[in-house]
């Protein structure tokens, strides 16, 4: 059956070209959502899923290519859905988890919010290179060799801007440790 005989039939309703459909392709698709996400089960649900998908919106299915193509490019989608629903589920279990250990009072939170504004004013007051290189280190997470490739300065530059605002940060926040000792413990 031709690629356009098969959505030709899909589309007017024939159960008989989706089994004609699952038989042909389902191992290969099993296999293909098997190797990406290393779980029997998963790879058996991500497949099903397609298929059923497919039956769902038949009337509307736009094929442009060969539907084994088609097939291969829903099961690379619906992986990445997997791993970004798995990601954000742990993320959220972990939050939560977090959240139900640690109670905070309103005198925590209202120290943490000014620790937080004193940071940001303390930042704010570094000389325009040392903020940018510190920034995009530490808030942005950029390693040494990218800050120079953005900023095209020297990686030793980097390195003794960002050790003379840690520096800096430590000298004018050294009594936080009492602080934090004092209200935490």
């Amino acid at each position: 059956m031709s690629n356009y005989d098969f959505l030709s039939a899909l589309k007017k309703g024939h159960t008989k070209a989706l089994e004609l459909l699952y038989k042909e392709y389902w191992e290969i698709l099993y296999n293909d959502a098997l190797i990406r996400t290393q779980n029997e089960d998963v790879a058996k649900d991500i497949v099903q899923e397609i298929f059923i998908s497919i039956w769902e919106k038949r009337e509307n299915l736009n094929v442009k290519e060969s539907i084994s193509g088609y097939l291969r490019q829903a099961v690379k989608y619906k992986v990445i859905n997997f791993f970004r629903n798995e990601l954000t589920a742990d993320n959220y279990h972990e939050e939560m988890l977090f959240s139900q250990d640690v109670e905070v009072s309103s005198d925590q939170q209202l120290l943490t919010k000014e620790l937080q504004q004193a940071l940001n004013q303390a930042i704010d007051e570094m000389p325009a290179k040392m903020r940018l290189i510190f920034m995009l280190s530490r808030m942005e997470q950029k390693s040494i060799d990218e800050i120079s490739l953005e900023l095209g300065l020297h990686k030793q530059t980097i390195k003794n801007q960002l050790s003379i605002g840690v520096k800096v940060l430590k000298k004018r926040f050294s009594y936080i440790l009492f602080l934090v000792l004092l209200l935490f413990c």
